[in-house]
């Protein structure tokens, strides 16, 4: 029976299980780079100001006496935390990269797998819905 062979494959309990690391992986994808945003946002917020009180310094022709020229934009200490950032955000994209790779070809393996009984029960095959196919008041 092609439903019993298809309940029992192996290859689809790792699938479920990959599909649900992959969530999980994309959460933390998603916390890593709100961690990053808002170190990048609370570090850039004097360069950001700074640039805002020069570009209205320039178009109202105003002396330039309110930009806090002292004010490093970026702090060489801050770039270990950056890296560490970018690092942690990378491993995460390349375990999610890993884990679509092996649900493609576990995919591929369970069509090819199903594909010749598919071929021997045609009326299992899934036909396309068009809207011609719609019962309907015509």
């Amino acid at each position: 029976n092609l439903l019993s062979d298809c309940a029992s494959s192996p290859n689809l309990s790792e699938i479920r299980t990959l599909y649900s690391k992959e969530q999980q992986g994309l959460l933390k994808q998603k916390a890593a780079s709100a961690d990053f945003n808002r170190i990048i946002r609370r570090h850039c917020a004097v360069s950001d100001r700074n640039q805002k009180v020069m570009i209205v310094a320039v178009t109202m022709s105003m002396q330039p006496g309110s930009v806090d020229y002292r004010e490093t934009p970026v702090d060489e200490l801050q770039v270990p935390k950056y890296q560490h950032e970018i690092s942690r955000i990378t491993k995460v994209q390349t375990d999610l990269t890993a884990i679509r790779r092996r649900i493609a070809q576990l995919t591929a393996d369970e069509k090819s797998r199903y594909e010749p009984l598919l071929d021997q029960h045609p009326k299992t095959r899934k036909r396309s819905l068009s809207v011609s196919s719609l019962p309907g008041p015509g």
